[in-house]
């Protein structure tokens, strides 16, 4: 899925174009329409601007107020993607790209791995710190999260204490190289109103023939990361087919 806030600034140089004397970059705008990677409803609002430039009922629009409201839309649209306490993708956002992930993966044959994170102790930190506390730890645990990850993944919150990690072309030993970092990462003390130790459980999920979809590694990952717990948590474990998981423990 193509970046809606991307898309849309794009739409407004384009509208900044025509206001500056291009009226034939108003082409650019119906590209949108054709384009399966383009979100229906940005695709839905180019068409519409075009529409209404074609015409020629702009001259009754103010066009920098018309861009000023592409961008208050694009603000809109981040925050109704994104989690508003930690920044990243919400829970739906991440289905999205883990969706498009699984489509391209089937396609091309590229090696998918997705990872399910649980804080361990984060109700008692809620429960004795109050949670402006439990606030303060879950946006550090997510920075935490993404240092470990870098550029080359997707992290979400999938609500609560509960973030997902979408790595895609890394071997399994980089992505439980990856798992065992966030694992540290998260056992360094959290300096609240007091320092603060939890520990996370992770469950490590790959791609297969037989789990291809984004139900079968979500579910796949998340027996996993409920084995970890059951092991005794501040671990990972990794799914296995056959019903054998790997204790993994820093």
């Amino acid at each position: 899925m193509a970046d809606d806030a991307a898309l849309i600034a794009d739409i407004a140089r384009i509208l900044k174009d025509i206001a500056w004397g291009e009226p034939e970059r108003v082409a650019d705008l119906f590209r949108y329409t054709g384009d399966p990677v383009v979100p229906s409803h940005v695709a839905e609002l180019a068409e519409r601007i075009g529409t209404i430039i074609v015409q020629k009922e702009v001259r009754e629009f103010q066009l920098e107020t018309l861009i000023e409201d592409l961008f208050a839309t694009r603000k809109a649209l981040v925050r109704a993607r994104h989690d508003p306490l930690t920044g990243l993708p919400n829970r739906a956002m991440f289905e999205e790209a883990l969706d498009k992930a699984c489509a391209q993966a089937v396609d091309c044959g590229a090696d998918l791995a997705l990872l399910l994170v649980d804080f361990d102790g984060f109700k008692s930190v809620n429960d004795t710190l109050g949670h402006d506390a439990g606030d303060a730890l879950l946006t550090e645990g997510a920075a935490r999260i993404a240092a470990c990850v870098g550029e080359y993944g997707m992290i979400g919150r999938m609500g609560g204490d509960e973030f997902a990690v979408l790595l895609v072309g890394r071997t399994e030993s980089e992505v439980l190289e990856v798992a065992g970092a966030v694992l540290e990462s998260l056992r360094r003390p959290f300096p609240l109103r007091e320092s603060v130790r939890i520990s996370a459980s992770v469950g490590v999920a790959f791609s297969a023939p037989e789990a291809s979809t984004p139900a079968a590694l979500m579910k796949n990952a998340d027996v996993a990361m409920y084995r970890a717990k059951g092991d005794g948590r501040d671990r990972m474990q990794v799914y296995r087919s056959s019903a054998v998981a790997r204790d993994w423990r820093r």
